[in-house]
């Protein structure tokens, strides 16, 4: 009996002491909440604070940034002596007021202008880059333009199958000759016959002969059927529609530009060998004409075998030419004198790479009276030790009074 009222008694205290602890826990749990809760709401307070202070001055700073940025364009200005209005003026001696409030604390923020402290950020006083378009340049056709690349292609087909030269066009056609070189041939020459008006034909290095040359853009006429007596038969002549008609008169036109000249066989001996070409009699007059006399006033004929008639046909024929090179032709002078006296519309001339070209062979010009017109002239690898050529320039500048002469001879330049 005694053991068990102890133990009862054991039993209270400790049920007594539990129920304090759970009270007394209780209670700390509680303060221990309410001092977070205040911590937060501290917390919460100063960080809103922070924050609206923070914005606070990054808008002062903004402000000032921008005020200074208007002050230094304004000394710009009025360094180059453009200043501003009185009114500007006015406005500069103005004070920028913001004014931050929050729940704790406000605060009110006045500066002037002039405000000391470090320089804006970048981005609050960069300009926007404003690209401008690119200035529109003059585009300059290129080396291998869409026509050289054409003429090209034509060039290698020609080549395989002439028949096709007919369809081309007359620029086109001298393209091609310009380009085939060494593989034309008095075969593919004939190909290019034609009444067409060709205005320049360069023929440098073709292994081509001047007889079928001649034969290919010359013609020559009886000179009894002259223009006087075609126009008696006129008279008679009645054409079958108006058609025909009309096409004879566009011949007629197109021939009336063509240079006719009359071969008398008394004076022209040096002509002789072109009348025997077209197997005419050299003791009756005759009557040589080509359409190349219309419109050509580029030839190159450079190193191709010429016989010395060759320029006296030029001269007679083909009078408004103004680019004519013929270098490495003819193996003595063909009549450089007469050709100087007589072509006076020559700009330009190649009659470099002979032997037999020396300073006695140019003696005899006129440089005072004839080719008025030259511009450039190349007598470069003359002479028989091929340095004829600065003798040579020396004497026509000496007798030429000309400064827009310009006269090549080089010993290494090719023509």
């Amino acid at each position: 009996m005694p053991k068990r009222r102890d133990l009862k008694n054991k039993l209270k205290v400790y049920s007594h002491n539990n129920s304090n602890n759970n009270s007394n826990d209780n209670t700390h749990y509680q303060q221990q909440q309410q001092q977070q809760q205040t911590a937060g709401r501290s917390s919460l307070t100063t960080s809103s604070i922070s924050v609206s202070e923070r914005i606070t001055k990054l808008r002062v700073e903004q402000l000032r940034a921008e005020r200074n940025r208007q002050q230094r364009q304004q000394e710009e200005e009025q360094g180059q002596g453009k200043g501003k209005s009185s009114s500007n003026n006015n406005n500069n001696d103005s004070f920028y007021t913001m004014t931050s409030s929050s729940s704790t604390s406000s605060s009110t923020l006045s500066f002037s202008p002039r405000v000391a402290g470090p320089a804006p950020p970048p981005s609050w006083t960069r300009q926007a880059i404003v690209r401008k378009a690119p200035a529109a340049q003059r585009l300059e056709p290129p080396i291998n333009s869409l026509c050289s690349q054409c003429a090209q292609l034509a060039t290698d087909i020609v080549v395989q199958n002439p028949r096709l030269i007919s369809t081309l066009s007359i620029a086109t056609k001298q393209h091609v000759l310009n380009r085939l070189g060494l593989r034309l041939t008095d075969r593919l020459l004939s190909y290019f016959r034609t009444d067409e008006h060709y205005s320049q034909l360069n023929l440098h290095s073709a292994p081509i002969s001047f007889t079928w040359f001649v034969r290919c853009f010359w013609k020559i006429e009886p000179f009894l059927s002259s223009k006087n007596n075609k126009n008696d038969q006129e008279d008679d002549w009645v054409a079958d529609d108006w058609e025909e008609e009309e096409e004879e008169e566009k011949k007629y036109e197109e021939e009336e530009y063509y240079v006719r000249y009359m071969y008398d066989p008394s004076l022209d001996w040096a002509l002789e060998p072109v009348i025997h070409l077209f197997n005419q009699p050299v003791d009756q007059e005759h009557l040589l004409l080509t359409p190349l006399s219309v419109k050509l006033i580029s030839l190159d004929l450079s190193f191709i075998p010429l016989p010395g008639y060759a320029v006296s046909l030029i001269i007679a024929t083909l009078p408004h030419l103004s680019d004519l090179a013929m270098a490495g032709c003819f193996t003595k002078d063909p009549g450089l004198v007469i050709m100087a006296r007589q072509m006076k519309q020559l700009k330009s001339l190649n009659i470099g790479y002979h032997g037999w070209l020396d300073l006695s062979t140019i003696e005899p010009i006129d440089w005072k009276r004839d080719l008025l017109k030259l511009q450039w002239l190349n007598v470069s690898m003359c002479g028989q030790d091929f340095r004829s050529g600065e003798v040579i320039a020396q004497h026509i500048m000496e007798h030429c009074s000309r400064r827009q002469l310009h006269i090549d001879f080089s010993s290494s330049s090719t023509a």
